[in-house]
């Protein structure tokens, strides 16, 4: 059986309806510039994908080697200065690799789920997890 060519195989459909980028929201020129200012003030040099999403009530974050903001369709009438904190609430847990922790924790926790210590353990890392997910405050103006 031929294979494809390999520019076929690797060819990415296009994206999603529900991506915010084609969304008012992304439209915006300084929504795309605050992304990609926020992402080189926080060290972050992977592409971080925005989508937005009908059924989300709060953004969220997910993914380590290719991270994605989901953003409620809301967002497109917030103000500047609350979507600047969201980003940068979002993308502080992109540079802290969150997901990737929480991932892992979960790994162990699947395999060590009869011990107790584990499970406190977990329990105490996704409570300080909330408390730490805040960027520290910035000061002056941007």
């Amino acid at each position: 059986m031929p294979s494809l060519p390999r520019q076929q195989r690797l060819r990415r459909p296009d994206p999603p309806a529900g991506w915010l980028l084609s969304s008012p929201l992304a439209r915006r020129r300084r929504c795309l510039a605050l992304v990609r200012r926020i992402a080189r003030e926080l060290g972050i040099s992977c592409p971080v994908r925005l989508i937005e999403h009908a059924g989300l009530t709060t953004p969220a974050t997910f993914g380590v080697r290719r991270p994605v903001v989901l953003f409620p369709t809301v967002a497109r009438e917030w103000p500047g200065e609350r979507l600047s904190a969201v980003l940068y609430h979002e993308l502080a847990h992109v540079q802290r690799l969150d997901y990737a922790s929480l991932l892992l924790l979960e790994l162990v926790r699947a395999f060590y789920w009869v011990n107790p210590l584990v499970l406190a353990a977990a329990r105490k890392r996704l409570r300080g997890r909330v408390r730490r997910s805040s960027p520290p405050a910035r000061t002056g103006a941007a």
